[in-house]
């Protein structure tokens, strides 16, 4: 070897050439052992998968959503981390949403014959049994109880008449009572539930109006309802959990849900949700989700084998063949699977069902390459006599396992890239594809190619394909096939090179690029609810309810760690942030319940009936425990409005006795879209951050932040996203805010993560041809995968419905379609290095002789997988796969096999090949080209 480094140095061989005639000299060998020892390698290739597949048995499939698309570091997580600690988790929803079965737009449902069939339903949940680990169970096992001594929350319409039944029944004028007026002084009161506790009419009461046609808020005038609303709140800790909470919302809640929608006799329907909702409505649709993946593959194995052979045939078919290729992809899914469990990473179902199909993209386009590159090679090696099939294989290999290299490394450093999504699902869901891009690619320059020897042997040996124990009686002559290749020499490659579609293709070029950054901005962020859900399902007839009827919207809070709270500036500070939120209106709804202005009122203001002559004296902690002690159904509350009690839960005292965490209530308005929630955390965020800057904290309940420690986080704060529990003194919260911190960012992170993509995919080509190839090739990438965002504006222009939105999954697909647009470009681009000519006779060589492999192996594998997608019932299959993994079909065959081809032409990069073989070690070879004989 040092010989022969010397003499390339004598030979003025550039540094590059020396690496592949290395990696050439690789692969020869490779193949030749292939071939010599198909059983042993067959045999290696199974052992290394049972290996890795052990690691099946520490499979963790992950379904709970925030634990599937929540970056753990992001500062919402750490916001919601810090508020549970303190305040404990949110609280388990379970939620109905009843309307008229016939005609819901229309119908005025708040009627006592539709509030009877409501109760009747309610009722029968309320006092439903259970029985789990040996007890029985209702819903006040489960309930939040936020009086003491009181019932469960639960609130519904027959709050107005206490849940009792025979009021409802009794009453003259439900809507007058609805109204919460004082028949004698005509003034308006405040209507409370069983427990006191204040009836919130829209979350009661779904598209509501005012019976007259007035217009207004409605407070003032008796109500049509188009949905009436039950709400159950469980509590969400380890007890109720151990207790059975999950058992009673399916066999319960939602039995008794689906029994009353199965009544035909009733008038009402219902759309509900309950906290288990969506993790199994990810299960039910992954279930679907997997028979169409089953078929897609049954659908490309069928026209891989009749391909890569010739059908029918029972000599020249190549069923076992392509049988094989697919077995190498499972085993390849299996190894990356096992690989991953092995290392504690867990898997969400999109991984377990997506990544077989990718894979099986992109391991059947090297099926294509390989058996076309034997075909080749042995019609090559025919004509001179040698009729070694070892040789062949190894010649064969030698040719194309450097393009495949390039392309398996390509998209294996693309989908590292996607790793660094900070999204957990697809984090885990882009290293489990890398590990399977890599392990298919050792599968199939060893396993493969040793099943394509062993299937040579069989067809010299005349025995029929499935069945090698038969032999045919008389030789069959080999069919000569090649209409694609012949369309493209005749019809596509005359086209292509015509002056006026070169015009039209480089038009179109420019065009897509122009489109996909005028519609980058266009296109909405988020995630639609109802795209994650199976169409029509009962968690899908809920989200529409929802934005349909419902107008208000979750709760937040404004929470506040370790300030000092009879400081006057943190207390005019409060006040501020209180108003500022309450003037928020397209996304807050007023009030916002600040426990600080009803204590200031207990102090202040004082009333016999509230026995608080003397609070003033005390110290502060004293005064917030006794205001704490003023019950919901004392006349101080009913009468004055000071009710202590419900911020019971809303203040957190340390072991001094000192106020450790406080919260204010308030709560969003009906968010309908994607933008809603977006905008909702985006404002109140920016208020709270911007107006609590100026917090003083309490140095006795956090010593270690001086004024000047905290100006100084303060400041650093503003200028980056970076969070720990201790750099804010106050946040704003609500559940879904976790869920949407990713979109302040996810348009930036998507292009970054598209550049470095390109950096990696222009290193691992570069390393296999050479810069001016490898910056060709990117530039086609980055037209199919940034011209992807054109095409998809444009599909959602004309298709209407649900759009494809700017969000994790589609950031990931991004950068997945750089992976897989390089084996559209790639290919034809070595095969342009290796001829020689001018560069139209070498361009139109590699249109016609690769183009037209890439057609048969490539671009019709992945348009019948694509299509297979297409007919899931799951909405995120056909708008975030089908569409997207199109979009990335029909521009990576524009760039690859139309405008590449124009495009080298003209500047395409000088040949690798040279007019005359040098001698190196005896051994003939033409550097950088195509036919290294071999290097020791």
């Amino acid at each position: 070897m040092f010989v022969d480094l010397i003499s390339f140095q004598l030979l003025n061989i550039p540094k590059e050439s020396v690496a592949k005639m290395v990696l050439a000299a690789f692969f020869y060998n490779l193949g030749k052992f292939n071939a010599k020892h198909p059983i042993l390698v067959i045999c290696l290739s199974l052992l290394a998968t049972i290996i890795f597949s052990i690691g099946f048995i520490f499979l963790d499939v992950q379904t709970n959503p925030q634990k599937l698309w929540v970056d753990p570091g992001s500062r919402s997580n750490h916001e919601q981390n810090y508020f549970e600690d303190k305040f404990g988790k949110f609280y388990r929803v379970e939620q109905a949403i009843f309307s008229h079965r016939t005609d819901p737009e229309h119908t005025d449902v708040f009627q006592k014959e539709f509030l009877a069939e409501l109760w009747e339903v309610q009722s029968r949940i309320e006092n439903a049994e259970i029985l789990y680990d040996n007890s029985l169970h209702t819903v006040d096992s489960f309930c939040y109880k936020p009086v003491h001594g009181k019932g469960c929350f639960i609130s519904s319409p027959m709050d107005y008449w206490k849940m009792n039944i025979t009021q409802l029944e009794s009453d003259n004028d439900i809507k007058l009572t609805a109204q919460c007026i004082n028949q004698i002084e005509g003034q308006q009161i405040l209507c409370s539930d069983r427990n006191n506790i204040p009836i919130i009419r829209n979350l009661t009461f779904g598209g509501i109006s005012c019976e007259d046609g007035t217009q207004g808020t409605c407070q003032a005038c008796k109500i049509k309802a188009k949905a009436l609303i039950i709400t159950f709140l469980l509590n969400n800790n380890d007890e109720t959990k151990d207790m059975g909470v999950e058992n009673w919302e399916k066999h319960v809640f939602e039995k008794y849900m689906k029994d009353f929608n199965d009544d035909n006799t009733k008038q009402l329907k219902v759309a509900y949700y309950s906290e288990r909702s969506v993790p199994d409505e990810l299960d039910k649709e992954d279930s679907q989700n997997f028979i169409y993946v089953v078929i897609s593959y049954l659908c490309m194995f069928l026209y891989v084998s009749m391909a890569i052979g010739t059908f029918p045939s029972r000599l020249h078919t190549r069923f076992m063949v392509g049988l094989s290729g697919v077995i190498c992809v499972i085993c390849s899914v299996c190894i990356s699977i096992g690989i991953t469990s092995y290392a504690g990473i867990p898997l969400s179902m999109i991984s377990i069902e997506v990544v077989p199909f990718l894979i099986l993209a992109i391991g059947v386009d090297n099926m294509f390459i390989i058996s076309m590159g034997e075909s080749k090679e042995r019609d090559i090696l025919k004509k001179k006599g040698i009729k070694d099939h070892a040789e062949i294989m190894g010649c064969a290999l030698r040719e194309v396992a450097p393009t495949i290299t390039a392309a398996a490394f390509s998209e294996c450093a693309a989908f590292m890239v996607g790793a660094t999504t900070n999204v957990p699902a697809l984090t885990n869901f882009c290293i489990t594809a890398a590990i399977a891009v890599l392990a298919d690619y050792f599968l199939q320059i060893t396993a493969f190619v040793a099943v394509i020897e062993l299937d040579y042997r069989r067809w010299t040996g005349r025995r029929i394909d499935c069945f090698p124990c038969f032999d045919l009686e008389k030789s069959v002559k080999e069919p000569r096939r090649r209409l694609v290749k012949k369309f493209v020499k005749k019809i596509y490659a005359p086209v292509i090179f015509h002056p006026i579609t070169q015009v039209c293709l480089a038009i179109t070029f420019v065009s897509l690029f122009i489109l996909s950054f005028g519609s980058y901005d266009d296109i909405n962020l988020g995630l639609t609810e109802q795209v994650t859900c199976i169409h029509k399902s009962d968690l899908y007839k809920y989200f529409d309810s929802y934005d349909d009827y419902l107008q208000t919207g979750a709760i937040a809070y404004l929470v506040f760690k370790d300030i000092n709270y009879t400081n006057p500036t943190n207390q005019q500070l409060l006040s501020q942030m209180s108003d500022a939120l309450s003037q928020m209106s397209k996304t807050v709804q007023p009030p916002v319940y600040s426990w600080v202005k009803a204590l200031n009122s207990y102090i202040n203001d004082v009333e016999p009936e509230c026995n608080n002559s003397q609070v003033a004296s005390f110290d502060f902690n004293t005064q917030v425990r006794l205001f704490l002690t003023v019950s919901i159904d004392s006349i101080c509350c009913k009468k004055f409005g000071v009710c202590g009690e419900q911020y019971e839960t809303d203040i957190i005292f340390d072991d001094d006795g000192e106020i450790k965490a406080s919260r204010f209530r308030f709560q969003h308005t009906a968010l309908k879209d994607q933008s809603d929630y977006i905008d909702a955390l985006r404002d109140t965020r920016y208020a709270v951050d911007t107006i609590g800057a100026g917090l003083v904290p309490n140095m006795k309940t956090n010593p270690s932040m001086s004024n000047y420690q905290l100006r100084l986080s303060q400041e650093w704060i503003d200028t980056t996203d970076s969070y720990t529990s201790d750099e804010r003194l106050a946040f704003s919260y609500s559940l879904f805010y976790v869920f949407y911190d990713q979109y302040r960012t996810i348009r930036g992170v998507a292009v970054q993560n598209l550049f470095l993509a390109f950096a990696a995919i222009i290193l691992a080509i570069e390393l296999l041809t050479n810069i001016y190839a490898a910056l060709l090739v990117t530039l086609m990438v980055a037209g199919t995968s940034w011209g992807l965002i054109g095409f998809l504006y444009i599909w959602n222009e004309l298709a209407g419905g649900y759009k494809t939105e700017i969000n994790a999954v589609s950031v990931v697909n991004l950068v997945m379609c750089c992976g897989l647009a390089v084996e559209f470009s790639i290919h034809i681009m070595t095969s342009f290095l290796k001829f020689t000519g001018t560069r139209k006779e070498r361009a139109r060589k590699a249109l016609v002789d690769m183009g037209s492999v890439v057609m048969t192996g490539i671009a019709s594998t992945k348009l019948i997988g694509v299509i297979v997608l297409g007919l899931a019932p799951s909405l995120v299959f056909n708008l975030y796969y089908f569409r997207m993994y199109f979009g990335m079909f029909c521009l990576g065959f524009f760039h690859g096999l139309a405008f590449q081809p124009v495009l080298l032409m003209y500047i395409g990069p000088p040949s690798t090949s040279t007019e005359e073989p040098k001698k190196i070690n005896g051994y003939d070879s033409k550097i950088d080209g195509t036919s290294l004989k071999e290097l020791s």
